[in-house]
């Protein structure tokens, strides 16, 4: 056992949702939707609170690392989980439980798909419960992240 620095410990991070060698910080609005969707892929369906609580609680995983600040971790997660809501990656319903009283909402995991475009690249949208990377790692693809979004790149070259 040896003691590692809080930057060794962020880059383990990274490199463990995939996010290594893509000049990205553990602070960066893709590490933060990375964070969440694997929390997501663990703990969905679940209350939003349940989620957010995983995450920034007294023993969430990015406050009890020590990584990132806390004075404003609340509302980037915050905001990070709603775009992540808006995109598809996770959906948010009530679960309905025969009454007609007004039931809670939950959030659920929403499978991989992708949304292709005319210029050959897709969205990628969803969360693989099982792994952080649903492509495998042989295909001629790479993922390319733009804040909480996911775009499939061919690397398929013509000639």
């Amino acid at each position: 056992m040896r003691l590692i620095s809080s930057d060794e410990v962020a880059s383990l991070s990274l490199r463990k949702l995939g996010l290594d060698g893509r000049n990205l910080s553990i602070e960066s609005d893709e590490a933060i939707a990375a964070i969440l969707r694997r929390a997501a892929g663990f703990l969905c369906p679940c209350r939003r609170e349940t989620l957010l609580r995983s995450i920034i609680g007294p023993r969430g995983s990015i406050a009890f690392m020590g990584i990132l600040p806390i004075d404003d971790l609340k509302e980037r997660v915050e905001n990070r989980l709603d775009s992540l809501i808006a995109y598809s990656d996770i959906v948010e319903c009530r679960k309905e439980d025969g009454t007609e009283k007004i039931s809670p909402t939950y959030l659920y995991a929403s499978p991989i798909s992708f949304v292709c475009r005319n210029s050959g690249t897709a969205l990628l949208i969803g969360i693989s419960v099982d792994d952080y990377n649903p492509i495998p790692n042989s295909a001629p693809v790479s993922i390319e992240y733009k804040g909480h979004a996911r775009w499939v790149i061919s690397n398929l070259h013509y000639s």
